[in-house]
């Protein structure tokens, strides 16, 4: 196989390359949205289809044990696939890839809220003491109202 060298942004937009591969992340996205919606939902927050090439779609998975349950379901997947939307479907490829756990951590938001009582409660506390505290005070207060 010939090893392909890097193209310029410029040959690709002309060439139309650019919109075939817009044209084919957009293919993936449809596939991953009708994936996760056909399987379990636990099962669909440790997969990801990453590409479709030659009659196969190459699904990354985050964990082998995973890949043991998705394997379960995997018959009627291509079935369901190849009736629906791939008739051209030939196999299902799992890649083992762990570092999808670490893009998948949700940090903790913060959902704390001031409610207007409290906020008033603070406020009159704040013009009782005076002072840097009570600056800083009504400023907390102020947040409620946001």
């Amino acid at each position: 196989m010939m090893k392909q060298f890097p193209k310029s942004l410029q040959n690709l937009s002309n060439s139309g390359s650019l919109t075939e591969i817009l044209h084919h992340a957009e293919k993936l996205n449809q596939l991953d949205q009708w994936l996760k919606q056909n399987i379990t939902k636990e099962l669909a927050t440790h997969i990801k289809v990453v590409n479709f090439r030659q009659g196969i779609l190459y699904i990354a998975i985050d964990s082998a044990v995973w890949a043991a349950r998705f394997n379960f379901q995997k018959s009627q997947i291509i079935q369901d696939l190849r009736t629906k939307h791939m008739p051209m479907l030939s196999a299902i490829e799992l890649k083992v890839n762990p570092q999808m756990l670490k893009t998948q951590v949700n940090k903790p938001t913060n959902n704390n809220q001031l409610s207007p009582k409290a906020a008033a409660h603070i406020e009159e506390l704040a013009n009782q003491i005076g002072g840097p505290l009570a600056e800083k005070l009504k400023r907390l207060a102020s947040k409620a109202s946001r």
